[in-house]
């Protein structure tokens, strides 16, 4: 998932051209309520996924464990802000569409994998 609207990431695609895997990303739309997530499980299913990758922080990893976990997939983590503790935590938190905490997800039986890199 990627923050900026209407932006191509500058690192989804390019990294894996020639390598045979169809790479698909979605914007981020600030929140991650449980329809969103839904549509997003729907998508990995219908394309027929085998990992979910949550390239940022917070809100944007949440979901993508939450859409790893209801899709049945491995997720792999790359945070971009080490100040928080969504990329290695065993629960995620879903909220509403109005922002509002909705409900924690708690799981033991999706693989996360959490890349660290400088910037």
């Amino acid at each position: 998932m990627y923050k900026r609207r209407n932006e191509v990431p500058p690192f989804s695609l390019r990294g894996f051209a020639g390598t045979g895997y169809a790479i698909r990303y979605e914007i981020f739309r600030g929140e991650c309520p449980q329809p969103h997530i839904d549509r997003l499980v729907e998508r990995a299913k219908a394309e027929k996924s085998t990992v979910v990758v949550g390239i940022s922080g917070d809100k944007i990893l949440d979901t993508a464990k939450d859409v790893a976990y209801y899709a049945g997939l491995p997720v792999d983590i790359i945070p971009t802000v080490a100040s928080t503790d969504s990329p290695c935590s065993s629960l995620s938190v879903i909220y509403q569409d109005n922002g509002e905490f909705d409900r924690y997800l708690f799981w033991t039986a999706v693989r996360i994998w959490c890349w660290w890199t400088q910037m």
